[in-house]
């Protein structure tokens, strides 16, 4: 079997049956595919000042406060200032300065 990592681009012939774990070249076990980013990126950069939108909530309750927690790192990085409100809906988030 033919083997391309999605990584390093290696070429390979794997030596047994199946699906090898990892690339022999960059040791990556992603080499079959590579894995999408585990957190979610929100879009709070784009919101000038006076602008809002509301950041639907994740599927599962216990994940609204990554949401949050991401806001704030965002904000504490940046400096800028947001009001935000939780909704049923999601969190409405508005840039103030």
């Amino acid at each position: 079997m033919q083997c391309i990592c999605g990584k390093c681009q290696h070429e390979w012939f794997a030596r047994k049956k199946g699906i090898p774990r990892r690339c022999p070249e960059c040791h990556s076990e992603l080499w079959n595919g590579l894995r999408e980013a585990k957190t979610k990126k929100y879009d709070f950069a784009s919101l000038e000042v006076g602008q809002s939108k509301v950041i639907p909530w994740p599927e599962k309750t216990e994940h609204g406060a990554k949401i949050q927690f991401a806001l704030n790192m965002f904000s504490y990085r940046t400096k800028r200032k947001f009001y935000r409100q939780g909704t049923n809906n999601g969190l409405f988030v508005q840039r103030i300065k």
